[in-house]
């Protein structure tokens, strides 16, 4: 390896150890995020769909009910089996839905650049590794043949 290859060898790792430290960041402050959209949704359309009386009395939303419709709504699967019934829990999860969707497409996005950066980088590892054993059987070859 050329000497000036080996000085930019540290500045490289450093530039790696930063950039996996902002990933890190980036996706462990999403997932928490994302952690407490579910927690707040659940609890909410808990309280929002439980009626201990009137006339939707016996249609409550268990706190299971509530987490599966939270997570249905945010990965824009809903399946239709609950829906909200009352005026405010149908504006919540309008809301919900655009701050709970925006959030799971952005976390996609960070983790899908995250893997074709490091493909890349692999990528580039490989050709280098490859052009450094081409070079030395190239070096070996013309030893052989007696040329300088």
């Amino acid at each position: 390896m050329p000497a000036q290859d080996l000085k930019t060898v540290p500045e490289a790792a450093k530039a790696a150890v930063e950039e996996v430290k902002e990933v890190t960041v980036k996706v462990g402050s999403a997932i928490l995020f994302l952690a407490v959209l579910l927690i707040f949704g659940t609890a909410a359309f808990h309280v929002l769909e439980t009626y201990p009386d009137g006339p939707m009395e016996g249609q409550n939303w268990s706190y299971v009910d509530s987490f599966y419709f939270s997570a249905m709504t945010l990965t824009t699967i809903g399946y239709g089996d609950l829906s909200p019934t009352h005026d405010l829990s149908k504006l919540v999860t309008v809301f919900y839905a655009f701050f709970g969707v925006a959030l799971v497409l952005y976390l996609l996005g960070v983790i899908a650049k995250w893997y074709i950066e490091r493909s890349v980088r692999f990528e580039e590892h490989e050709i280098r590794r490859i052009k450094n054993i081409l070079h030395r059987h190239e070096t070996q070859t013309k030893k052989g043949q007696g040329k300088p």
